[in-house]
């Protein structure tokens, strides 16, 4: 029992929650940004006139495109099961592009005809291969949930299981038949995901589940966790605790709080996660109470946000966590808030007043403008004049300088020469220790 922590998460969780106060909602509203993007790529694709000045020959096309998925619809509700399969070789011997917006069409209809030819077709997929059998599965599932299943797992380890040696296929289906078969009956859907032989597809399967169930009856779902062998429960506590947290804080927390010591350290970022979904900076606050799995949390906090609201995860870096935490994650932060505005990223990390922040975030900065965004003298200068810390300093310098040789070997060695007074082979040295590959090797 953990009677201590117990009053403290009680606490906060109940302000925050039950009396529906979330502490900071960010400013970036997500939909706000993605109607700017729309907006800005309808200019740029109409070259800068607005939707309604649309060029007579830009509606023309877009017509064109139209016809010519509703004909090819047409043609594929006509075909056979076998001319389907004839089909398929025709679309997938085209470019990836040309394939694009034929594929979903295709294997819609060929999910309605023939689902597990669908399916076997698929395997000769790359890229577009997980789509593909998310598509026909939904199908399937919706109109014959237990031959889907049956199916699933006699081919599973044949067309779905995650191989994560091969980065074109981590293909698995689980999670779609295990919600299905859950609807129904949850312990059927439980004795389904647990026979899966493959451990990464059986995971997958009792997350998705237990994150279901949760999300409509924690207790439904806790009931399920005791019907696992104990050494599978950990896995099921932390897939359940994210909704769990979302649908009743203050029965969550005490469930929590009563858990072994092992387990709490294990449910914790989850619960953490759980919170974040709303409010990273109130989920932030339970980091002073994590003793062991803090990386963990604050990657489950900063994960969902960092795309929105960089700037806010950021400032709860450095408000939140320790240098050594901000080591590692700074960079994540910097690398999408660089996507997003480079120059509000490079002023923000210019203006800590706080010298270690300021370390740390112009390093990250550094390491993450590396691909190109800015010049390689220019960044080398600005690490050189403004990191203070002489490790991070002299690691950026580096860096900056390997990165640059790598592109353009001549103009860092002549730079490195006259500004570090880096001969060549102390240049050569630079790339042994970054652990780079020499171009002179």
């Amino acid at each position: 029992m953990h009677l201590t922590r117990s009053v403290k998460f009680l606490g906060t969780v109940t302000l925050a929650f039950l009396s529906g106060f979330f502490v900071s909602k960010l400013t970036n509203d997500p939909s706000e940004a993605s109607s700017s993007l729309e907006r800005q790529n309808a200019l740029s694709s109409t070259g800068g006139k607005s939707l309604n000045g649309e060029s007579s020959i830009r509606k023309k096309q877009k017509s064109n495109s139209v016809e010519q998925t509703l004909a090819y619809s047409s043609a594929c509700n006509d075909f056979s099961e076998s001319e389907l399969q004839g089909e398929f070789q025709r679309v997938a011997a085209l470019s990836r592009g040309e394939r694009a917006s034929l594929l979903p069409i295709l294997f819609a209809r060929w999910a309605e005809v023939d689902p597990a030819g669908a399916l076997v077709a698929s395997k000769n997929l790359k890229g577009e291969k997980d789509g593909m059998v998310a598509l026909v599965l939904e199908k399937w599932v919706e109109g014959d949930i237990h031959t889907a299943a049956e199916f699933y797992t006699k081919h599973a380890s044949r067309l779905f299981t995650r191989n994560y040696l091969d980065p074109q296929n981590q293909v698995s289906g689980s999670e779609i038949i295990v919600r299905k078969l859950s609807e129904a009956d949850p312990k059927a859907a439980l004795d389904w995901a647990s026979d899966l032989n493959d451990l990464a597809d059986r995971n997958h399967a009792l997350a998705e589940l237990f994150k279901k169930t949760a999300a409509e009856n924690p207790q439904d779902a806790l009931a399920l966790v005791q019907k696992l062998p104990e050494e599978n429960r950990d896995y099921a506590m932390r897939a359940l605790v994210a909704p769990w947290v979302q649908k009743d804080p203050a029965a969550a927390t005490d469930w929590l709080n009563n858990l072994e010591e092992d387990q709490h350290v294990a449910v914790i970022p989850h619960f953490v996660a759980g919170i974040a979904v709303e409010n990273p900076r109130l989920a932030s606050d339970y980091l002073d109470h994590i003793v062991g799995n803090r990386d963990e949390s604050i990657r489950m906090i900063i994960d969902p946000w960092v795309n929105k609201d960089p700037r806010g995860m950021a400032n709860l870096l450095v408000e939140k966590t320790t240098r050594q935490e901000q080591l590692g994650f700074m960079k994540v932060v910097m690398d999408e808030w660089i996507d997003h505005d480079q120059g509000a990223a490079k002023e923000w990390a210019l203006n800590q007043k706080d010298t270690n922040a300021k370390d740390i975030a112009l390093e990250a900065y550094v390491a993450s403008t590396l691909s190109g965004r800015e010049s390689y003298q220019d960044l080398i200068e600005l690490a050189s004049d403004q990191i203070a810390d002489k490790t991070l300093r002299d690691r950026a310098v580096k860096n900056s300088i390997v990165a640059w040789a790598l592109k353009d070997r001549p103009a860092a060695q002549k730079y490195a020469e006259r500004e570090a007074g880096l001969s060549n082979e102390a240049l050569s040295e630079f790339f042994y220790e970054a652990n780079a590959v020499d171009p002179l090797e």
